[in-house]
């Protein structure tokens, strides 16, 4: 953590500096034959990067689920898309998509510990089929 004094600077400097930020939670694929990402995209513009200099980041996942012609997607968007597409099953999306709001609004790239999955045995036992 910054010293608060240093904090708007910072913040100025990662508007400047930032391109973009991917995550990614490998999840087990309803076939059973591997894994497959699902995405939390973010691209840095000049909306994002005036929330990031006014310190308004919960309100970045807003922006991330409202601007999908520029690639952006939250990792939610990105799970209900492939239970959409039969990818994944729906006991896999539910660890992700049964998450409380604050945890939804924040999006993971804002808590990248964040990992709904601690009990994942019956969907690894999937996976390796």
């Amino acid at each position: 953590m910054y010293p608060v004094e240093e904090q708007d600077e910072i913040r100025t400097l990662l508007a400047l500096g930032l391109r973009a930020i991917l995550c990614q939670r490998l999840l087990p694929r309803k076939d059973g034959k591997g894994r497959i990402p699902a995405m939390e995209i973010l691209i840095n513009h000049p909306g994002i990067a005036n929330l990031i200099r006014d310190n308004k980041i919960q309100q970045i996942a807003n922006v991330m689920e409202t601007s999908q012609k520029s690639e952006m997607c939250t990792l939610q968007q990105d799970i209900q898309n492939l239970l959409e597409k039969g990818t994944i099953t729906q006991k896999c999306a539910q660890k992700y998509l049964s998450v409380t709001p604050s945890d939804q609004s924040s999006g993971a790239f804002m808590n990248p510990l964040y990992s709904p999955m601690e009990n994942k045995s019956d969907d690894n036992h999937s996976a390796k089929k």
